[in-house]
């Protein structure tokens, strides 16, 4: 590099950029698909500012260094972040000595900012269920920060980035991650969504009869989950009443961890433990109140409201499931654990529910069968 080349005029400069990418830039911004295209174009504008940018300053190091008037390395001034570059531009008098270098600081920083704008703007239009999309921005955003040396934001944004990965690879596999949970509050890397993700995985998978009643919960979940994940996705209106729904079984979710953790020198008896409470809390806050509903009703009709000793029957069935979870926990079979665990979990729902309304019927004006007069 000679003399000269530090009077390029900064438009010609420009024209020669714009000239060798040969970019096209999206003539409407209507869509989260233009924006990232608008991202593109600005960040293959910053990345090349950028790279003029640092071959001009090792120009400049290796001359002063030569002459003996700076120390440090290139590779030291490369790993710097753009910030850090442009203190180093001001005190060594690089930028006094080449007004152009500064031009393309400003241009890489204007530029790399215009990129982040438009990908945070086409974030902000993609549907929350649209993984892949998710991690095509993340990947192209993670690219800007490498530009600017930001490299803790760079590994954030690629954390992101993977988490989207999984949650496109679970679905394509039929098998996406918290649905519910994750349209509800915004986004797979939600803190509410890590708690039941976190729990699922890091906990209860890593036992054989866990990991067999995880297998047996998705069975049933996934059955209903992507319905209502849509219908929350297309009805953004619904995510406040979702939350307030949901706050509950995070709080279930934080006491079965405490429950378990109890146990957790005994993983087998722990996730036994873990299915009967988990259940009974369900039942308690979530069907609870729709079978009070149904006793009242009934009673408000003058209908016979059923004993307790009605649910006889399903207790026999509730202690046989048990047994059964029991026996496919011992002979590691499979479909034994799997039905028995996931049977176990509906079945005490259902139960506990039932006795606790039927229970709680009399206090509230509603007599049993076999207690008139």
């Amino acid at each position: 590099m000679t003399a000269d080349d530090f009077l390029i005029p900064f438009s010609e400069g420009i024209a020669m950029i714009d000239k060798k990418l040969g970019q096209q830039r999206p003539v409407f911004l209507n869509t989260a698909e233009d924006f990232v295209d608008e991202g593109n174009y600005w960040k293959r504008q910053c990345t090349e500012y950028s790279r003029m940018h640092d071959e001009r300053a090792e120009a400049y190091i290796a001359k002063e260094q030569a002459e003996g008037r700076l120390s440090g390395s290139v590779s030291t001034f490369l790993a710097a972040s753009l910030e850090q570059k442009s203190t180093f531009g001001v005190a060594s008098g690089f930028y006094a000595a080449d007004p152009y270098a500064r031009s393309l600081y400003e241009k890489t920083k204007d530029a790399c900012t215009e990129a982040e704008r438009n990908y945070n703007k086409a974030m902000e239009m993609t549907s929350d269920s649209k993984y892949e999309q998710q991690a095509e921005i993340f990947h192209e955003g993670a690219e800007v920060y490498d530009v600017v040396g930001d490299r803790k934001g760079a590994a954030e944004v690629r954390e992101a980035e993977m988490a989207a990965e999984a949650q496109a690879a679970a679905r394509d596999e039929g098998f996406s991650d918290c649905l519910i949970v994750t349209a509800t509050f915004g986004s797979p890397m939600a803190s509410e969504v890590q708690l039941v993700r976190d729990f699922r995985d890091d906990t209860i998978r890593q036992d054989y009869l866990g990991s067999r009643y995880v297998t047996a919960l998705n069975a049933i979940y996934y059955s209903f989950s992507p319905f209502v994940a849509r219908t929350i996705d297309e009805n953004p209106s619904v995510k406040p009443v979702m939350r307030l729904v949901l706050v509950p079984l995070l709080g279930i979710v934080l006491l079965s961890q405490g429950v378990y953790s109890l146990l957790s020198f005994s993983p087998g008896v722990a996730t036994v433990v873990f299915i009967i409470f988990g259940g009974t809390l369900v039942g308690l806050v979530y069907i609870l109140p729709v079978m009070l509903s149904a006793l009242w009703v009934a009673g408000k009709k003058k209908w016979q409201i059923p004993a307790l000793s009605c649910l006889l029957p399903f207790v026999y069935l509730w202690a046989g499931l048990l047994a059964g979870l029991i026996i496919g926990a011992v002979t590691r079979i499979d479909l034994i654990a799997v039905l028995s665990s996931g049977l176990l979990f509906v079945c005490t729902v259902l139960l506990m529910a039932g006795a606790a309304a039927l229970f709680l019927s009399p206090y509230l004006g509603m007599i049993p069968a076999g207690k008139e007069g």
